[in-house]
């Protein structure tokens, strides 16, 4: 398996495998619960209904794991010029 270096989300570089695997759907979405119960360690967490949507979609090969970053990036980050006003 090769991973290359994406562009920087949220100041960070994130790894991107190169090459085609495929999960089921069953273990896509077995993956997307563990992620959520992880982010319920802290104390309560709900995804937005946005997300689970994209999720849902993921899950049913309709979009790729990047869309549903570079959405979510779009949704909440603060734009400069116009939100500051």
């Amino acid at each position: 398996m090769k991973y290359s270096i994406i562009p920087e989300i949220i100041g960070e570089p994130l790894l991107k495998l190169d090459g085609e695997i495929s999960f089921s759907k069953k273990e896509k979405r077995e993956a997307w619960e563990n992620s959520i119960a992880l982010n319920q360690i802290d104390g309560e967490y709900k995804p937005s209904d946005l997300l689970l949507e994209l999720i849902d979609k993921e899950i049913n090969g309709e979009i790729e794991i990047d869309t549903i970053v570079n959405l979510l990036v779009q949704k909440y980050t603060v734009k400069n010029s116009s939100e500051e006003k």
